[in-house]
């Protein structure tokens, strides 16, 4: 049923609100319905290979596979953080005023971007985290002296502007931030290789990029970048729930919200803030994701698994089963037989396409040069 036939999209008809009874009486409930990102053929292909890349090969199940804990693997993106939204809801008593939230247009509020890097943390035995999961959250901005003083600063304050993301910038940030951010906090482990897992933003730089490679061979560690599915942001932590934490946490700060600074202030008090429980849920969720990915031959259409992770912990704290507590994704052989087979099937259309292509072309007689 459409939005505009409920309560929010204005006042409904006599005729409307009896079927609206009807609906609800015979168990009809309100549902969000969110958009998702359209996908190819090549799309779903890789988004298979991809969940089917990060299954266990070592210490076998019967009859299942694991998914890996993928503790080696740093995600990274971006985001745009705010810190008031245009509309918000208050509880208001009898007689009290409703807040004033002046600003200059609505379209116009200001943000900034944001880039994050965090991995899976890491627990002992006991339960105990030795390894929080935090990289760093940087923002894109450069200082630039103001050219008029206000009522708040006088003319040459530094002041933060935003910046665009481009391949330069993407580079320098990789370089100059990440792989200090990881020599400084990754908890070592001999012939570890870290991945650093982006999205498909075209000025992302590739592995190959020789500036990076020339970075990576000083600090002694193997760091690798790879490129998640694209049009797949429920393949990233930070896409999967780690922002809409981190701005949920930054909405609920009482702090002043005036200027870039105040943001930048209350984005990074919000990451300071962020527990290392939250972000283990998440990946916990995205091994759950990878399963559906798999059951779904690599469509994006289901909602996020609820899958009991409390319930889950509290059953399994003390087993020795995980080093979090929460109990492994396991993939039954059925499925991976499944998703195989779907993959297989979409790579032989493939190459029987490029033959055909191919034989075209050699058939196609030759322009003559004018």
């Amino acid at each position: 049923m459409p939005r505009s036939a409920g309560p929010q999209g204005g006042r409904a008809s006599r005729s409307s609100q009896r079927y609206l009874g009807h609906a609800r009486a015979r168990g009809a409930v309100w549902h969000r319905n969110r958009v998702i990102p359209k996908l190819t053929e090549d799309g779903r292909r890789k988004r298979i290979d991809w969940a089917l890349g990060l299954l266990e090969t070592r210490n076998p199940i019967p009859g299942a596979s694991r998914v890996q804990n993928m503790e080696n693997f740093v995600h990274v993106d971006e985001k745009w953080f705010d810190k008031e939204k245009p509309v918000e809801k208050y509880l208001l008593f009898p007689g009290e005023d409703k807040p004033r939230r002046p600003c200059n247009h609505k379209s116009h509020m200001p943000k900034v971007m944001f880039v994050a890097a965090c991995a899976r943390p890491r627990f002992d035995e006991s339960g105990n985290c030795t390894f929080d999961g935090k990289i760093g959250l940087w923002p894109l901005t450069e200082l630039v002296p103001a050219k008029r003083s206000t009522k708040n600063r006088s003319a040459g304050t530094l002041e933060p502007k935003p910046i665009s993301m481009t391949a330069d910038v993407c580079r320098k940030f990789l370089i100059t931030q990440l792989l200090p951010a990881l020599k400084r906090s990754w908890p070592r482990r001999r012939g570890e290789v870290i991945y650093v897992q982006l999205d498909n933003a075209r000025p992302h730089i590739p592995d190959s990029d020789p500036a990076w490679r020339e970075a990576v061979a000083d600090t002694r560690m193997d760091v690798r970048i790879v490129f998640q599915p694209p049009n797949s942001p429920d393949t990233n932590v930070l896409d999967l729930g780690i922002f809409r934490h981190l701005q949920r946490i930054t909405y609920h700060l009482d702090a002043p919200s005036r200027n870039l600074a105040d943001i930048i202030s209350a984005v990074e008090q919000a990451w300071e803030m962020s527990d290392a429980i939250t972000r283990e849920k998440v990946f916990v969720t995205l091994q759950g994701v990878l399963l559906l990915i798999l059951q779904l031959n690599g469509r994006n259409d289901f909602d996020i698994p609820h899958m009991g992770k409390d319930v889950k912990k509290n059953r399994q704290v003390g087993t020795g089963t995980c080093t979090s507590g929460y109990k492994e994704v396991l993939v039954p052989n059925c499925t991976l037989s499944k998703a195989r087979r779907s993959l297989k099937r979409v790579n032989a259309g493939y190459a029987l396409e490029s033959t055909r292509v191919l034989q075209r072309l050699r058939t196609r007689a030759p322009t003559p040069l004018s």
